[in-house]
């Protein structure tokens, strides 16, 4: 059968409802030749008769009966789509689905989420921890929305934006606290116990680099698998980690560690947010970004 334009069944509907033609001309506002011209060529689409037309009006036939049970319903769904579509578009219903690491989630999206679950309590808000590889196959196969990540991501697939800028620094616990007091090389340092993240992660190659353009190699004692990780251990006098210095600035004002003078600051990184390419967020995820970017850049101004 041909594909019938909804709007027959529209008007279909609406003289069921009037009982006739005249009411449901008022109701659409077109004229009656164009009610009872819709309803023709319905009929004619469909191959046989929906009305009888009586003294009292337009009856259904028994085939109209049953096409009006279904298009009865079909309008309750579209209604309801509709109804859906504009709780999303006003925020009073959705989900936002992001990918990031515990680290930048508790440290970097926290707050930002906190205050956008305030102003819009009814969206839920759906975690995939992962690094930043990681984060992005789960932007690649669909499980997100948006990640959080250390940048450069290099991927044709991917749209990168800068958020805002990382600093990595030496940490360790109060058994290193003499070597604040005065530089210590590159080389030096790795005569110490060294506490990283795993060779996989964006972190540990940018941290490598380092270490490279010093003409030295990276060999740690303890490999770990979380920032929080790092952290720990350095507290615990296990050797020095290198670490997010806007991350640890309650541990070094505390003085449970303490940031080593490394000759050679380790330069800055960024993080940001990652979405597919020529792929539309829900407005949800869209508003999310759109409020966080807006925060930072106000935080910036104010500094």
């Amino acid at each position: 059968m041909i594909g019938i334009n909804y709007e027959l069944y529209k008007v279909f509907a609406c003289v069921v409802k009037n009982g006739s033609i005249t009411g449901a001309s008022r109701e659409l506002y077109i004229s009656q030749p164009a009610v009872s011209q819709s309803i023709k060529q319905l009929e004619a689409q469909l191959g046989g008769f929906l009305f009888k037309r009586t003294p009292k009006g337009m009856e259904l036939t028994a085939e109209g009966s049953a096409i009006y049970e279904y298009i009865s319903r079909a309008n309750g769904l579209i209604e309801q789509a509709q109804t859906r579509f504009a709780q999303m578009k006003d925020l009073a219903r959705g989900e936002i689905k992001i990918g990031a690491s515990d680290n930048i989630c508790r440290n970097f999206l926290l707050p930002h989420i906190q205050k956008f679950r305030k102003n819009f309590p009814k969206i839920k808000f759906l975690f995939v921890n992962g690094t930043s590889n990681q984060t992005v196959d789960l932007l690649k196969t669909g499980k997100v929305d948006i990640g959080f990540v250390n940048l450069p991501v290099d991927d044709d697939e991917i749209t990168a934006e800068p958020l805002g800028e990382l600093h990595d620094c030496f940490v360790g616990g109060t058994d290193y606290k003499m070597l604040t007091q005065t530089p210590i090389s590159v080389k030096d340092l790795t005569n110490h116990p060294l506490i990283l993240l795993g060779a996989e992660t964006n972190s540990r190659k940018f941290i490598d680099e380092f270490f490279k353009t010093h003409h030295c190699t990276a060999k740690p004692d303890i490999e770990v698998g979380s920032h929080d990780l790092l952290i720990s251990f350095a507290e615990l006098n296990m050797g020095i980690s290198c670490v997010t210095k806007e991350f640890v600035s309650a541990q070094l004002t505390k003085g449970t560690l303490y940031k080593l003078n490394v000759e050679g600051e380790v330069r800055s990184r960024k993080i940001g947010v990652i979405r597919l390419k020529n792929v539309s967020l829900t407005f949800a995820a869209e508003k999310f970004v759109s409020n966080l970017k807006e925060d930072i850049k106000k935080g910036t101004s104010n500094e």
